[in-house]
């Protein structure tokens, strides 16, 4: 999956490239637009470039995350786990020392 999005990435970057470098052929109007839309382009480029680092750093993070709670709990979630449901975990976990509070108080 990575290598795929490594490969797309390029390609879009190598596609881009010919682009604005058409683009640079003349002042009429399709070249001035092949300029526009490279720009455009490069733009949303970086954006999903930033958020699939910040998804990637949250996804290996959860992996350490279900090592740990595995070892704490005696759980056995697994990092995709973790990743997508982390607030019902969450939630459960919570609802479970509620339930032994309120029984140690009985």
């Amino acid at each position: 999956m990575v290598v795929l999005g490594i490969v797309l990435f390029i390609a879009v970057a190598v596609g881009l490239v010919f682009l604005f470098r058409w683009g640079d052929n003349g002042c009429d109007g399709i070249h001035a637009l092949a300029q526009i839309l490279s720009i455009t382009f490069l733009v949303i480029q970086v954006i999903v470039l930033i958020a699939g680092i910040c998804i990637g750093v949250s996804f290996i993070g959860s992996g350490t995350k279900a090592e740990l709670l595995n070892k704490t709990y005696g759980t056995n979630y697994t990092a995709k786990e973790i990743f997508f449901a982390e607030d019902i975990i969450e939630e459960i976990k919570r609802v479970q020392r509620t339930r032994i509070e309120i029984e140690g108080l009985k």
